[in-house]
Order: C-alpha cells, then structure tokens, then sequence
C-alpha cells in the first residue's frame, strides 16, 4: 500500500505530477494487496482481538510515515545518503523498541535464537541497509511517484521470504491477488516505456 501513499503525498507536498493511468494503477493494487491481507486472515479462523486491531492500525501507520519518510528523502537532495540512513535507522530502532514490551511479550526471545537465526537477523538488516541506501539515492535523482513502479521487486522478494523461509501458505485468493498485481504493474510498465 506505500506506492499509492508515496504517490498522494508527493502530488500534495511536491507537486509532482502524477499520470491517470498509474494512479488508477497503484488504486487497484491496493485494493487487491488489502483482498490478500483479509483473505489470509479470513483462512486462518482467528477471531479478531484488540491485539489484532492495535497491530493492524501500527501496520497502518508504518505504511503511512514511511510513505512519508520517501517523499522527505526526496526533500533533502542536498543531504548524503549516510546522514539520511544513519538518522532514519535510529528513529525507526527508538520509535519501535517499545512494541514488545507493550504486548507484554519482552525480548526473552533472543535468548533462544540459534547462530543460524543470528545469521539471519544479521543478513536481513545488512540487505535493508544497503536497500535503503541505493533507494535514498534513488530519491535523490528521481521522482517520487516514478519510482513506485519498483514496487513488484519488494513486492516479490517479501512473498518468496514469507513462502521459503517462514513457510507460509497462500490460498488460492491470495495467488489470484499476486498474479493480478504483477499483471497491473506489467501493464503500467509498458505504459512508462511508451510515453
């Protein structure tokens, strides 16, 4: 759901001008990413709790500053991309430290962690670094809203982690979903090369 937030607040702060067809775009593939999240809740047959609703609104509120945090990026052209990155990264590690403690749950689960789930941790904070980095320098000589068509990458990569790594399944709704998304953002790619 970023893409479609990242492009509103660069049209209303930025002014940048944003083709019909991509908005119309980015619409639908928010539509069908929210399908994907409902049908995945819906197949598991857990009742909705006030634990549920609180995460759902901070997943909410995620998407919302982050989009926002790439529109500022793009603000800052004249800052180096380590001062963005440094700073970024220790508001994002203040702002969530307290999410644990507040479900009561702690952070006893790093006592249990295996030198392959260090590992891990480590791989997947290097790789959103260095992810981070190239998309701050990206911002920098680029528009907002054109870059949103990189979404399907991340898009992709979060589906094959979630599928090879926390072996999550996908119901047939959720498959129609992603294939229907990377249909759209096909679709909108041959728009972009012929323009």
């Amino acid at each position: 759901m970023q893409p479609m937030f990242t492009v509103l607040i660069a049209y209303c702060k930025l002014g940048e001008k944003i083709d019909k067809f991509e908005l119309l775009i980015l619409g639908i593939c928010t539509v069908l990413l929210i399908v994907m999240v409902w049908s995945g809740h819906v197949a598991s047959d857990e009742p909705i709790d006030a634990d549920e609703i609180f995460f759902y609104f901070l997943l909410f509120g995620m998407v919302v500053s982050s989009a926002a945090g790439t529109v500022a990026v793009r603000m800052m052209k004249k800052f180096d991309e380590t001062v963005i990155l440094w700073y970024t990264q220790w508001v994002g590690l203040i702002s969530t430290f307290w999410i644990p403690l507040t479900f009561g749950r702690g952070y006893s689960i790093f006592k249990e962690f295996t030198w392959m789930d260090w590992s891990l941790l480590a791989a997947t904070s290097l790789s959103n670094l260095v992810r981070n980095a190239f998309k701050i320098k990206a911002y920098q000589f680029q528009s907002s809203a054109k870059l949103q068509i990189l979404t399907p990458i991340q898009t992709l990569i979060t589906v094959l982690g979630n599928i090879l790594i926390f072996h999550q399944k996908q119901d047939t709704t959720q498959w129609v979903c992603l294939g229907l998304i990377f249909f759209c953002y096909f679709l909108q790619g041959i728009y972009v090369l012929k323009c």
